[in-house]
Protein backbone atom coordinates (compact mmCIF):
# COMPACT_ATOMS: atom_id res chain seq x y z
CA UNK A 1 0.00 0.00 0.00
CA UNK A 2 2.78 2.47 0.89
CA UNK A 3 4.65 1.57 -2.31
CA UNK A 4 1.58 2.34 -4.44
CA UNK A 5 1.07 5.65 -2.62
CA UNK A 6 4.74 6.62 -3.06
CA UNK A 7 4.59 5.74 -6.79
CA UNK A 8 1.40 7.80 -7.14
CA UNK A 9 3.01 10.84 -5.44
CA UNK A 10 6.17 10.57 -7.58
CA UNK A 11 4.01 10.41 -10.70
CA UNK A 12 2.07 13.51 -9.68
CA UNK A 13 5.30 15.38 -8.89
CA UNK A 14 6.85 14.48 -12.25
CA UNK A 15 3.70 15.59 -14.07
CA UNK A 16 3.57 18.88 -12.17
CA UNK A 17 7.22 19.70 -12.91
CA UNK A 18 6.77 18.82 -16.58
CA UNK A 19 3.74 21.10 -16.80
CA UNK A 20 5.67 23.91 -15.08
CA UNK A 21 8.63 23.72 -17.47
CA UNK A 22 6.48 23.52 -20.58
CA UNK A 23 4.22 26.33 -19.36
CA UNK A 24 7.15 28.66 -18.79
CA UNK A 25 8.60 28.05 -22.23
CA UNK A 26 11.42 25.70 -21.24
CA UNK A 27 10.03 22.65 -23.02
CA UNK A 28 10.34 21.84 -26.67
CA UNK A 29 6.62 22.38 -27.29
CA UNK A 30 5.19 21.88 -30.74
CA UNK A 31 6.82 22.49 -34.06
CA UNK A 32 4.40 25.25 -35.09
CA UNK A 33 5.70 28.63 -34.01
CA UNK A 34 3.31 31.37 -32.89
CA UNK A 35 3.18 34.36 -35.23
CA UNK A 36 1.08 37.12 -33.66
CA UNK A 37 1.69 38.86 -30.33
CA UNK A 38 -1.48 37.25 -28.95
CA UNK A 39 -0.26 33.78 -29.97
CA UNK A 40 3.16 34.48 -28.45
CA UNK A 41 1.55 35.65 -25.21
CA UNK A 42 -0.78 32.65 -25.00
CA UNK A 43 2.09 30.22 -25.60
CA UNK A 44 4.81 31.72 -23.42
CA UNK A 45 3.15 33.98 -20.83
CA UNK A 46 -0.49 33.19 -20.09
CA UNK A 47 0.13 30.16 -17.87
CA UNK A 48 1.78 32.34 -15.23
CA UNK A 49 0.40 35.83 -16.00
CA UNK A 50 -3.11 34.76 -17.04
CA UNK A 51 -4.88 35.25 -20.33
CA UNK A 52 -5.80 38.81 -19.36
CA UNK A 53 -2.63 39.62 -17.39
CA UNK A 54 -4.40 39.36 -14.05
CA UNK A 55 -2.92 36.08 -12.76
CA UNK A 56 0.09 35.68 -10.48
CA UNK A 57 1.44 32.11 -10.54
CA UNK A 58 4.93 31.41 -9.12
CA UNK A 59 5.37 35.07 -8.18
CA UNK A 60 4.53 36.41 -11.66
CA UNK A 61 3.55 40.08 -11.82
CA UNK A 62 -0.03 41.00 -12.58
CA UNK A 63 0.60 42.67 -15.91
CA UNK A 64 -2.70 44.56 -15.92
CA UNK A 65 -1.49 46.63 -12.99
CA UNK A 66 2.15 47.02 -13.96
CA UNK A 67 3.58 50.51 -14.49
CA UNK A 68 6.78 49.34 -16.17
CA UNK A 69 7.88 51.08 -19.34
CA UNK A 70 8.16 49.30 -22.68
CA UNK A 71 11.95 49.08 -22.36
CA UNK A 72 11.72 47.60 -18.84
CA UNK A 73 9.32 44.96 -20.17
CA UNK A 74 11.64 44.16 -23.08
CA UNK A 75 14.56 43.74 -20.67
CA UNK A 76 12.61 41.40 -18.35
CA UNK A 77 11.25 39.27 -21.19
CA UNK A 78 14.77 39.02 -22.63
CA UNK A 79 16.68 38.35 -19.41
CA UNK A 80 14.07 37.09 -16.96
CA UNK A 81 13.50 38.12 -13.37
CA UNK A 82 12.99 36.17 -10.13
CA UNK A 83 11.47 32.80 -11.14
CA UNK A 84 10.75 33.87 -14.73
CA UNK A 85 13.23 32.59 -17.26
CA UNK A 86 14.46 34.94 -19.97
CA UNK A 87 13.62 34.31 -23.60
CA UNK A 88 16.90 35.54 -25.10
CA UNK A 89 17.82 32.96 -27.74
CA UNK A 90 14.36 31.39 -27.68
CA UNK A 91 12.49 34.35 -29.16
CA UNK A 92 13.77 36.92 -31.64
CA UNK A 93 14.24 40.55 -30.62
CA UNK A 94 11.17 41.42 -32.72
CA UNK A 95 9.03 38.78 -30.97
CA UNK A 96 10.20 39.99 -27.54
CA UNK A 97 9.29 43.58 -28.45
CA UNK A 98 5.88 42.40 -29.74
CA UNK A 99 5.25 40.65 -26.42
CA UNK A 100 6.29 43.73 -24.45
CA UNK A 101 4.00 45.95 -26.52
CA UNK A 102 1.13 43.48 -26.07
CA UNK A 103 1.58 43.52 -22.28
CA UNK A 104 1.32 47.32 -22.37
CA UNK A 105 -2.07 46.91 -24.05
CA UNK A 106 -3.16 44.65 -21.18
CA UNK A 107 -2.26 47.38 -18.70
CA UNK A 108 -4.11 50.03 -20.74
CA UNK A 109 -7.34 48.01 -20.48
CA UNK A 110 -7.26 47.81 -16.68
CA UNK A 111 -10.47 48.82 -15.05
CA UNK A 112 -11.71 49.14 -11.51
CA UNK A 113 -13.93 46.11 -10.83
CA UNK A 114 -15.51 47.60 -7.67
Amino acid sequence: MIYKFRTYIIGISATAWSAFFFACGNGSGTSSQPKTPIQLYKRYCSNCHGIDGNLSISGASKLRYSTMSLEERVWIITNGRNTMTGFNGKLSEAEIRQLAEFTLQLAEHTYNAR
